[in-house]
């Protein structure tokens, strides 16, 4: 039987890198220890085994051997289901690589092989198959991440046009997000030297309540209704430069912190408080 490639005779094998008789792959993982050395993957919902890998227990020499052991009894392998089929690069002693087409077996078809084989050892591995599928089937081996196959077009152009589409949406939801963040940075960041009412009464040298007591009384702040703890800046006072709104990390009286705007006093009202101050200012500035 010719081998199974496109052109040729018996099973075609699509660029997909299945035959006629195979569905592609739905999900695809590795097992622990490699399967017992078989590199068993799940492929269509069952364990299968590598071909090569398969080969290297017979003590066979090449993959090419194990490949056309497979393609001879090919009919045979049918009658216990489909054979999955996959190109693979394989890379050469010599340097370079060559396209292959690699061979995927269930169990009936890995012991099949190992039978039609005549191998010395071919009484160990199926000994060792059994073991290792029975092992699978109990839940001992656990899948690990889906591995696709990169070396496959039909694979890789699908991943490369959803990386591109996605790279498309978050660079849309980026630019959308610009104003918004710009936003939050100029609310977030306080201007460079403004100081809470706590840290300016420091730089004034005066309490915290006499500071406070100036600014309600001289127009600068104002307490939210309600709120006895919560000081709200003049709008005027934002506008001339001397106070402004910022996010902080306050305590929440239970312990923790929470987010909360903070009246700040930049340098510029520092300044004029610091003046107001001193001359004993009892009326609006």
């Amino acid at each position: 039987m010719n081998a199974p490639i496109m052109g040729a005779a018996g099973p075609r094998v699509h660029a997909s890198g299945t035959d006629e008789n195979v569905s592609p792959p739905d999900r695809q993982a590795n097992l622990p220890e490699s399967g017992g050395g078989f590199d068993l993957r799940e492929i269509d919902g069952l364990p299968r085994c590598h071909d090569a890998a398969l080969g290297a227990h017979l003590g066979m020499a090449r993959p090419t051997n194990i490949r056309q052991q497979i393609e001879a009894n090919w009919d045979e392998l049918l009658t216990y289901g489909p054979v999955h089929a996959a190109r693979a690069l394989v890379e050469r002693p010599q340097g370079g690589a060559v396209d292959v087409t690699e061979y995927w077996l269930t169990e009936e078809q890995a012991l099949l092989i190992c039978t039609l084989s005549k191998a010395k050892r071919a009484p160990d591995v199926r000994r060792m198959l059994i073991k290792v599928f029975t092992a699978w089937r109990r839940g001992h081996l656990v899948p690990t991440q889906p591995h696709a196959d990169l070396t496959n077009p039909d694979v890789l152009l699908p991943l490369l046009g959803q990386y591109a589409a996605d790279k498309k949406l978050l660079l849309a939801q980026v630019e959308e997000m610009k104003p918004a963040v710009a936003a939050l940075e100029r609310l977030a960041l306080p201007t460079d030297g403004a100081m809470c009412i706590t840290d300016a009464a420091k730089d004034l040298q005066v309490t915290r309540k006499n500071l406070i007591h100036f600014l309600e009384q001289n127009g600068w702040i104002y307490r939210r209704a309600g709120s006895r703890r919560r000081m709200v800046a003049y709008q005027s006072r934002i506008q001339a430069g001397h106070l402004e709104h910022k996010l902080q990390e306050v305590d929440d009286g239970r312990g923790g912190t929470k987010m909360a705007e903070q009246v700040m006093v930049t340098p510029k009202g520092r300044a004029l408080l610091a003046r107001q101050i001193s001359a004993g200012e009892g009326g609006r500035a």
